[in-house]
């Protein structure tokens, strides 16, 4: 999952630090991350400069944003009516106190998507809050499509028992088993995600 992260732009240094442990969060996760908090970061950029050279919005090529707006910054805004126009998944966080105003707030709730989150984090809080999300964006129908076949001979047993789960629901045995992987592997195999992160951003 490719995912855009943008940080609101302040002076305040408790702010930043938590900016920055935002970014952290999300690496470690497994996503791959770019940020306006990186924006050297050659290699992250890569696939939106080739979006920009054939004439398309970088952004579309995102999978999911996160937009950390604490601080008064106008590109916040920018970043929320492109969420809510093309319902990408989107995470909006302020720091529990923050006397910036909330864009959303001007707008009713039927008029913002059920794929644009708002959530109001504390230090303590914080972590759970990305890791809660980035479970939430990859569970989602807009996860990776499978694209890799691989080979799998299996027990009995274990055909029966795929076949139990899935009986009489809309779920295949192969779409069980990823989702299986996923929720319950992946997203809880701490030392993966570490992994991940740095070799996403090797």
């Amino acid at each position: 999952m490719k995912l855009y992260y943008y940080a609101s732009r302040t002076e305040n240094s408790k702010l930043r630090g938590q900016q920055e442990t935002i970014r952290t969060l999300l690496e470690q996760s497994g996503v791959t991350v770019i940020s306006n908090l990186q924006p050297d970061d050659a290699a992250a950029m890569t696939a939106l400069e080739r979006a920009e050279e054939a004439g398309q919005n970088a952004l579309e090529q995102i999978d999911a944003l996160v937009v950390e707006g604490s601080a008064s910054d106008p590109e916040v805004g920018y970043f929320l009516a492109f969420a809510i126009s093309t319902k990408k998944p989107t995470l909006f966080l302020m720091e529990k106190g923050s006397t910036a105003t909330n864009p959303l707030s001007y707008l009713a709730g039927k008029n913002v998507p059920s794929q644009v989150k708002v959530k109001r984090y504390s230090e303590k809080t914080l972590e759970s809050a990305v890791y809660e999300m980035v479970g939430d964006f990859e569970s989602s129908e807009f996860a990776e499509t499978p694209t890799i076949k691989f080979t799998l001979r299996i027990t009995p047993l274990i055909e029966n028992y795929l076949h139990w789960k899935t009986h009489n629901t809309k779920i295949t045995k192969a779409d069980f088993l990823r989702k299986l992987i996923l929720e319950e592997v992946i997203k809880k195999d701490e030392e993966f995600r570490k992994y991940r992160g740095r070799k996403d951003g090797s």
